[in-house]
């Protein structure tokens, strides 16, 4: 799963709007992965253009809530893109 991933978040820079990344969260929140899902939401919200940016903020709330409430929200996550099949948002 990896593989595809890498290659969405290498278009998603790409895009003029954040919708993509806000998509990526989405995936992630569902897999629980709050921190990543987190830096994704954070990213797409930065970019701008969205679509429905009230849902990329309760998204974005939910995982900071999920996250107990740390904050942990890091900044923009698509510059640590691992094309080695890591975890691309270390």
């Amino acid at each position: 799963m990896n593989d595809w991933l890498n290659l969405v978040v290498f278009l998603e820079k790409k895009m003029q709007s954040g919708n993509c990344s806000i998509q990526i969260g989405r995936i992630l929140l569902d897999q629980q992965s709050w921190s990543d899902a987190a830096r994704a939401l954070n990213n797409g919200i930065m970019k701008g253009n969205l679509e429905d940016p009230d849902e990329a903020s309760a998204l974005l709330e939910k995982c900071n809530a999920m996250m107990g409430g740390s904050g942990e929200v890091e900044g923009c996550w698509s510059k640590s893109l691992n094309v080695t099949g890591n975890r691309p948002y270390e």
